[in-house]
């Protein structure tokens, strides 16, 4: 059979943005390809209505659109080179799926993060401010010129006013923030709904009910964790004139508190339900619960852990799908359960239950004529969309049947380590597998800590078994989909998660016997770099190790990440800059123990990379060649924390690469 390839993944079609109708009678999605030649990707809307699809838009640059209507859909892009010149602008195109070309809508004078289609023409944008130009958006095209051109002229500096100071994939924030506005497209017309001293967080436009909830937080020089809500009513919004003076009060605070996070409102059909966390028992990683807002208060509803996001890892997976939303009037959301993926479903009298869970990564789903359609990717093949029929899940599009075809897909074997606290894991194989045959080994470790590995496709891991390697991989503790008591690493990184890990890798020596002891190697990015700089330090058992986007130097991470000014602190449960806790920051600091290492290692980073900055993997990279140990680095330029998911095609081919012959050099010699 043929070999997945080094570039294999610039032939897959990723699937993003898959939604239906209200009426749930069709849905539109994204799909996505790499343009080698560009060195990026290229993104076109497609129909899927009777389970067949139909491409919309031809010119690969859509990839994001609401439905405006159960036949209109809307979509931001820049189509003619005179909206590319323009700045601070977002153009809107409506497509109507009767038939046509999309024609341009409107033109809003802000950055758009998200908009809402209320009725009568008007529509809920959330935008992007500089908070020391809040009143941008009505400034005439002159004063706009001016003042982008002097944004231009001192591009050479960043002002920073608050932390975090940077996001990774935003670059540096400064002081920016986000404001509500409310648009009328017939007098074009953009007024704020909230203060620029408010930075609002997240939207929750419902439909079916008049109220719209919003979470926010007074502008500060350090942004918040915690947030208070408030509330919009739609009908007072359609009735009002369009009047700085009628619009400039429309929030309504109604939980001042800042005493939870926030992750999600939905309203009920008597009651509106909170998905928080006080974050008191397992800190900043701590699964929300569901409570009720009664008055200004919030009372506790259902105390059961609740994570509303999908944290299975893959390199098979571009862009997301919406994770969470309502339909018919009740809530749906995608979780972890142990190695799985699951949606679950919160209906409107407030309970909870589980209504699908499956080995495949599920990215995305509607609801079409009363049955459930996924995004899911499988061990053996790449996104699909789906149809649960009973118990038949029946892959309804082909767009990456060809792309794997001949090709040799390794299953993957699973293995429970037997301990106290049961570990599980898998084990990909080389084609044609000779158990009278020595073969190396890789162990790769997911990032997180919290997310999951599970059974699904992933190319850097296939690739490698195509290579004539076998590849093993776990969740230790710390990972997700088990609750927040095996999650919880805090002051303990380095120590029970080793701990697992190790005691996985005997297993599957034991389990595997072919495998030659003498030819592992182990590899990882962000918390999976952050182990494998943990495990050279502390055995030589390895003999080749290729570190990516890590963690070396907690003492060093404080301040210099998107995170770090909570993160850091709260994952080794310490005070950061009390003597106390300086020591436990470098207790659990890798590069503590670098005296130790005796394993090749190459270093891979991103100079983008703003969660764990550059400077973790210059500190570890000179230690090493300081104490002559062999040791390379690639830093991968105007590329981010997640080069090797989402990272432009040329540099996540050379990343694979790199890392391919490192391996190669130290296991197959």
């Amino acid at each position: 059979m043929k070999k997945i390839s080094l570039d294999h993944f610039t032939k897959f079609n990723f699937i993003s943005a898959f939604k239906a109708n209200r009426e749930g009678k069709q849905a539109v999605f994204a799909l996505s390809n790499a343009n080698l030649g560009e060195n990026k990707y290229e993104s076109d809307l497609y129909l899927l209505k009777n389970d067949k699809t139909k491409r919309l838009t031809s010119d690969r640059k859509c990839r994001s659109f609401v439905w405006e209507n159960e036949q209109t859909i809307l979509f931001a892009a820049k189509r003619q080179k005179s909206e590319e010149e323009e700045k601070g602008y977002t153009h809107y195109y409506r497509l109507s799926l009767d038939g046509g070309e999309a024609m341009p809508a409107f033109k809003l004078p802000v950055v758009v993060g998200g908009i809402w289609p209320l009725d009568k023409g008007r529509f809920l944008v959330l935008a992007s401010i500089d908070h020391e130009q809040p009143d941008l958006y009505k400034a005439k095209a002159k004063e706009r010129e001016e003042y982008f051109k002097e944004k231009k002229d001192f591009d050479f500096r960043h002002k920073m006013t608050r932390i975090p100071f940077y996001f990774n994939g935003a670059g540096f924030l400064a002081q920016g923030s986000s404001r509500l506005f409310l648009y009328d497209e017939k007098k074009d017309k953009l007024l704020p709904l909230s203060d620029a001293d408010l930075d609002i967080e997240s939207v929750f436009c419902q439909d079916g009910h008049d109220a719209i909830y919003v979470t926010a937080a007074e502008y500060t020089n350090r942004a918040e964790s915690f947030t208070q809500i408030y509330r919009l009513s739609k009908s007072e919004l359609s009735e009002k004139k369009m009047s700085e003076e009628s619009f400039a009060k429309e929030l309504q605070l109604v939980y001042k508190p800042m005493d939870y996070s926030i992750s999600c409102i939905f309203q009920g059909s008597e009651k509106v339900f909170v998905f928080a966390s006080d974050q008191k028992t397992y800190g900043i990683n701590e699964s929300h619960k569901i409570y009720t807002l009664e008055g200004n208060k919030l009372k506790m509803h259902l105390d059961e852990e609740q994570k509303l996001w999908n944290s299975m890892g893959s390199d098979a997976v571009l862009y997301g799908c919406p994770g969470v939303q309502v339909i018919d009037g009740d809530l749906y959301y995608f979780g972890a359960s142990g190695s799985d993926s699951a949606l679950y479903r919160l209906d409107k009298e407030g309970k909870s239950s589980e209504v699908y869970r499956s080995e495949a990564r599920l990215d995305g789903f509607a609801i079409l004529k009363g049955k459930y359609y996924f995004v899911a990717l499988t061990w053996d093949k790449l996104q699909e969309i789906y149809k649960l029929n009973g118990e038949e899940f029946k892959q309804v599009t082909k767009f990456n049947d060809k792309v794997l075809k001949g090709c040799y897909v390794a299953r993957p074997e699973p293995i429970e380590l037997s301990k106290e606290i049961p570990i599980q894991g898998w084990v990909l194989l080389p084609e044609n597998f000779d158990k009278k045959k020595k073969y190396p080994a890789i162990l790769d470790i997911h990032g997180g800590p919290r997310t999951i590995y599970g059974s699904c496709f992933f190319h850097e891991m296939q690739y490698w078994a195509s290579e004539g390697y076998v590849v093993f991989f776990c969740n230790p503790r710390g990972s997700d989909g088990r609750g927040d008591a095996f999650a919880d690493i805090r002051g303990k990184y380095g120590e029970i998660d080793y701990e697992d890990i190790m005691d996985f890798t005997d297993a599957v020596l034991k389990e595997y016997p072919q495998i030659d002891q003498e030819r592992i190697g182990v590899t990882g990015g962000s918390y999976g770099g952050f182990m494998t700089n943990w495990i050279i330090g502390h055995t030589d058992r390895f003999k080749a190790a290729a570190t990516q986007r890590s963690i070396s130097n907690w003492l060093s991470f404080y301040g210099t990440s998107d995170i770090s000014y909570t993160f850091a602190c709260d994952q080794n449960a310490c005070d950061t800059l009390s003597e106390e806790g300086f020591m436990k920051l470098w207790k659990h600091s890798p590069i503590r123990y670098v005296n130790n290492v005796k394993t090749p290692t190459l270093i891979i980073h991103s100079d983008a990379d703003y969660r764990c900055p550059e400077e973790q993997a210059f500190q570890l990279f000179t230690a090493l060649l300081d104490r002559g140990i062999p040791s390379e680095m690639y830093l991968f330029k105007d590329e981010t924390h997640e080069l090797s998911r989402s990272g432009r095609p040329k540099g996540r081919i050379e990343r694979l690469r790199r890392i391919t012959e490192w391996m190669d050099k130290y296991l197959k010699a």
